[in-house]
């Protein structure tokens, strides 16, 4: 079965490390309850060294961490993925971050090399006050994957994760009486959709993960 590179920045001297720790714990659930076998890069291990060793023999890469429009870098802002890295080891394998702008030159230079699919976002990814929530949506497509349904059905799933938990909100905004709560919740709601609709999901979507042999 093809194996997972969970790589995620969990240092406690950078922001929203633990968001990406969270994203990192539901996917390596769903590598468990799926019999993925994964390999966890984190710091220090958090390197391009390590990732390119690893893709190599991994065929599904998923990274949580800070990044710009050309990649992803590590808690000493050296480049872990980016245009400026070597990245031809990823020609046919999958890429799946949560990293604010990286859907734009990285997205392209992936694309480029021939990767079958690239999940990313192509903005800023906000991350409201229920992190769990943000998490949920964020890692719906990678459990639907590794699921087993195909590129095209996973991005549908994780589409509709994100409307769900935006009508969830909206329901509590009509019953909730305080106002600090309300207006958190409206920002969360706000943030879940714009997060949507920079989502980029692209790449050879009739392919499951067990077609990348």
């Amino acid at each position: 079965m093809p194996k997972i590179i969970i790589a995620y920045n969990n240092s406690h001297n950078i922001e929203s490390h633990n968001f990406f720790q969270l994203c990192a714990d539901c996917i390596k659930q769903s590598c468990v309850d799926n019999k993925y076998d994964y390999t966890s890069l984190m710091p220090p291990e958090l390197t391009e060294e390590k990732i390119i060793e690893n893709i190599l023999t991994h065929k599904f890469c998923f990274i949580a961490a800070h990044g710009d429009v050309d990649g992803v870098y590590n808690e000493n802002n050296e480049d872990v993925i980016s245009t400026r890295t070597t990245n031809y080891a990823f020609k046919e394998k999958c890429f799946y971050s949560v990293a604010c702008h990286c859907a734009k030159n990285l997205k392209d230079e992936l694309m480029r090399i021939g990767i079958n699919l690239f999940v990313g976002y192509e903005n800023e990814y906000r991350i409201g006050y229920n992190d769990t929530v943000f998490a949920d949506c964020a890692m719906e497509g990678a459990k639907q994957i590794c699921s087993g349904s195909t590129f095209e059905k996973s991005k549908a799933f994780m589409l509709a994760k994100y409307d769900d938990a935006i009508n969830d909100i909206y329901k509590s905004l009509d019953s909730e009486k305080n106002d600090s709560i309300k207006n958190t919740l409206f920002w969360d709601a706000a943030f879940l959709l714009e997060n949507k609709e920079n989502l980029v999901f692209e790449g050879k979507l009739s392919l499951t993960l067990s077609d990348i042999v």
